[in-house]
């Protein structure tokens, strides 16, 4: 079980730097165009995966965060 748990972890970390990256980079575009529903949209679903994800790996504290 450690094992699969260990691979879960690794794989939820990867995905994790990439919707904060994606997060990071919306929020920056946005400062330049605040009205872009797009950017608005692609930093809002970031957050919601990186919000699902944690929840499924039981890391609650981060998952109310998002």
């Amino acid at each position: 079980m450690a094992d699969n748990t260990s691979k879960y972890k690794k794989l939820f970390l990867i995905e994790a730097e990439e919707k904060i990256s994606a997060l990071n980079t919306a929020c920056l575009g946005l400062e330049k165009d605040p009205a872009s529903s797009a950017l608005a949209n692609e930093a809002m679903r970031a957050a919601h995966t990186l919000k699902s994800s944690a929840a499924a790996m039981h890391f609650i504290e981060m998952s109310h965060l998002a």
